[in-house]
Order: structure tokens, then C-alpha cells, then sequence
């Protein structure tokens, strides 16, 4: 009897190994990308693709896989959460993901962008939160936001892999990134250091981000100091007048 018992529980293991999808638990082929100083891509190929009973007449997934790598045909993996819908807060700021990044930022030509950077856990970035609300507020009540996108990613969970940008090594956050209209690939870093060598991190003030943005835009596309004085002006006549 136990001898029996034994060839049963074989037999039935052996049915359910059958009966198993393949495992997935890594990638059984990766291939990394450092062309084109874009960083580095990833591509896999997935062991159950590679587990497939193979037509003798066609390629085998490996070699279809590394054709398609070489003639460009492939998508790299790209670290995002998978919220692909535009996320906006109370004061205006747009949060992007890793696979949102092209559309939201890339693609958006007629519009300057401005992105925050973050970590959840950075104590600086609680603080750097507060004041880039506000400065989306400020945009908004400028009714700059006609032309001025202000946007942030959770740098922990997304990263920005594109064929047609690149975005440097983010070492410390927060971090800030203008795309100026017309030229997103060409993103320019904040890099203004206080006495201590702090950049983004020690700002108090949203004028101080909207300052620097005007200087380096060179006054285009709708961003002029005159008019921000202008209007800053009008906004203090309004808070006077409502305090009388």
C-alpha cells in the first residue's frame, strides 16, 4: 500500500509540474544599452517566451529577439508606477511617471516645464513640497500656467529612459528641471548654490525658481520680468485693500 501511495503522489506531482505555467521569476535573457549616451536601456526576454514550442520554419524568440534589438523595433523596460493619468493637485502641480514622461514633458512643445524631482523619505523634499505648491499657485494666479507646465516625479519609483532625452545621474534631491519651449530635450539644471553649496534644497522663496527661469529663458516665450513685477505689484494692491 504505501508503495502505491508513493507512485500516486509521483504521478500526480508530476501531472501538476505539467500543468504549471513556466516560471517567471527572472528574466532569462537581458540586454543593456549604453549607445547614443542616453544612459542605460534595459530589454528582456522572458523565459516563458523562450519556453515556446518553436515552428522550425520561423526564427527562434532569441534571434527574433536580438533582430528586433538591432533594428530598433524593441521598447526598453522602464522602472514607472503604473498610474498613467495625469495627477493634479490642489495648487496645480501635475505629477508624471516614468511612462508618462514622454508625453507629459517630451511632447508638450508649446509649453515650458518645469519638474521637481523628489524622494518621499528626503526631509528636504517635505520641506521643497511646500514651496513648489506655492509656486505653481504663484504661476497659476499669474495665469502663466497658459504656458507653464510645473510638474514632479518620485525619483524611488520612476526613472526617465528615453531615445530622445537624457537626463544626468540624479545624485541628491530635490532637483530641478526646466524644458524650455520648443526644446525639451534640452533640459537645463537648477545649479545655483547658496553659501553653503546647497542648491534647490535651501530655497524659501517660489520668486527665487521664477527669477532664475526668466534668466535663463532670456524673457521667451511669454516669460518677462516686467510683466511678473507688474502683476506682483497688482497682487499686493489686492491683499492691501482687502486687509482695509
Amino acid at each position: 500500500k504505501k508503495k502505491k501511495k508513493k507512485k500516486k503522489k509521483k504521478e500526480d506531482n508530476e501531472e501538476e509540474r505539467k500543468a504549471e505555467p513556466y516560471p517567471t521569476i527572472l528574466p532569462s535573457l537581458l540586454v543593456t544599452d549604453q549607445r547614443n549616451h542616453r544612459g542605460t536601456q534595459r530589454y528582456y526576454l522572458d523565459f516563458s517566451d523562450i519556453a515556446q514550442i518553436r515552428d522550425q520554419k520561423k526564427p527562434s524568440a532569441i534571434e527574433k529577439f536580438i533582430s528586433d534589438f538591432w533594428d530598433g523595433r524593441l521598447k526598453p523596460e522602464i522602472q514607472s508606477q503604473e498610474n498613467n493619468d495625469a495627477i493634479v493637485n490642489d495648487s496645480g502641480v501635475q505629477s508624471i511617471t516614468g511612462n508618462t514622461f514622454e508625453t507629459m514633458v517630451l511632447d508638450q512643445t508649446d509649453k515650458h516645464t518645469l519638474l521637481y524631482i523628489y524622494a518621499p523619505t528626503c526631509g528636504h523634499c517635505k520641506r521643497f513640497s511646500v514651496l513648489w505648491n506655492e509656486l505653481c499657485s504663484l504661476i497659476r494666479h499669474l495665469k502663466w500656467d497658459n504656458f507653464i507646465d510645473v510638474m514632479k516625479m518620485d525619483i524611488t519609483k520612476n526613472e526617465i529612459v528615453s531615445k530622445h532625452f537624457q537626463l544626468e545621474t540624479v545624485k541628491f534631491v530635490p532637483e530641478v528641471y526646466y524644458f524650455p519651449l520648443g526644446k525639451k530635450e534640452k533640459a537645463i539644471r537648477f545649479d545655483i548654490l547658496d553659501e553653503f553649496g546647497d542648491g534647490a534644497g535651501r530655497l524659501s522663496d517660489p520668486l527665487d525658481v521664477l527669477d532664475w527661469l526668466i534668466n535663463i529663458s532670456g524673457g521667451d516665450g511669454g516669460l518677462s520680468e516686467e510683466e511678473l513685477l507688474d502683476m506682483l505689484e497688482e497682487l499686493e494692491f489686492e491683499e492691501t485693500d482687502e486687509l482695509e
